[in-house]
């Protein structure tokens, strides 16, 4: 990405920022290139160690653009309803102005406070990295869980391509397996659920100090997706970082697949802390094991689906994921499904 004029750019900014922001011009400029379809610029305050400000930009004429004015929207809406709700607990970036200039569109937003997951697992000792799955990776999988009643009727979300829906092409997963996901298909699709749609733990921000969450980047939500998918995409994406088990396996692809075994169909502490989390959030009624396994096994479907479609290496290792969990539903941690 190119500033023709970063001093027009930074005069347009500097007037938009919240009142009493003592920044500097920016000091800091990422993901920028001709090819580049989105840029993300970070502004720092005058001796501040992290960003105040967020500024995003992309060609106004094409799917970037739509993308972030898209965002804007997400997150007025979002700042709207926190503003009525004190119970939530989450917070989202505050949008502070969407315009364009020169071709690009461009939205400024806060930065968001704290951690991402993804850097706080990585600090953490193995015993640690167990201690943060079962208490701060446990609260946000409950955010989570919670993200399609905040978003409900509010939000305009896009559909997921119905091809997402079906088993990707080459794999066979039988009939029963099939009849499964096209009783949820059937049964998803038609729920008015909006979800972020890439809950992972690159972000999620974590602030220690008040124990709360922030979540970042609501440019693409969705519809269509089982009430717990952003709970599964949030343990889906923690896997490679909380390596609890099989790190030394030289493979990345038989690495996941052995630490996916592990979380979700184990006998270990990992699985267990797996098992109390998806219980919590998925209740402990009768037939909540069964609609567990059908919302993960779904959201394996989508997840690979969109994976194939963005970049394929994550497809072919997610379709691992799914063909393993097809073969072994019996050991699901939270119980073997009612029709198993």
């Amino acid at each position: 990405m190119r500033f023709q004029d970063r001093t027009s750019i930074w005069q347009h900014i500097k007037p938009l920022l919240p009142i009493g922001t003592s920044v500097e011009r920016p000091r800091q400029y990422l993901l920028e290139g001709p090819a580049s379809k989105k840029a993300v610029i970070q502004i720092f305050g005058r001796g501040n160690s992290g960003p105040s400000v967020i500024l995003k930009a992309s060609p106004s004429n094409g799917e970037g653009g739509q993308a972030l004015a898209a965002e804007f929207r997400v997150l007025t809406i979002l700042r709207s309803r926190m503003s009525k709700d004190q119970e939530l607990r989450f917070s989202a970036p505050v949008p502070i102005e969407c315009f364009g200039e020169a071709g690009w569109s461009y939205t400024v937003e806060t930065a968001a406070p704290g951690r991402p997951l993804s850097e706080l697992i990585f600090l953490r000792s193995r015993r640690g990295r167990l201690d943060f799955l079962r208490n701060e990776l446990s609260q946000c999988v409950e955010i989570a869980a919670k993200v399609p009643d905040v978003l409900k009727g509010s939000v305009a979300s896009r559909e997921i391509d119905p091809e997402w829906y079906k088993i990707p092409s080459g794999m066979s997963l039988g009939s029963e397996i099939e009849q499964t996901l096209a009783v949820e298909t059937n049964r998803w699709s038609h729920e008015d659920l909006c979800a972020h749609g890439d809950f992972t733990i690159e972000n999620v921000f974590w602030q220690s100090g008040v124990k709360k969450a922030s979540v970042i980047d609501w440019e693409h939500p969705i519809r269509g997706v089982p009430r717990l998918y952003d709970a599964f995409v949030l343990l889906l994406s923690s896997l490679p970082a909380l390596a609890l088990e099989y790190r030394e396996i030289p493979s990345a692809d038989d690495r996941l697949e052995r630490q996916f075994e592990a979380a979700f169909f184990g006998t270990g502490a990992w699985a267990t802390v797996t098992h109390e989390v998806l219980q919590h959030v998925g209740g402990s009624s009768s037939g909540a094991a069964s609609d567990l396994w059908r919302q993960l096994l779904l959201s394996l479907v989508i997840r690979t689906n969109y994976f194939l479609w963005r970049e394929a290496s994550l497809g072919r290792q997610y379709s691992r994921l799914l063909k393993f969990a097809a073969e072994h539903e019996h050991r699901f941690v939270c119980g073997a499904p009612a029709t198993a």
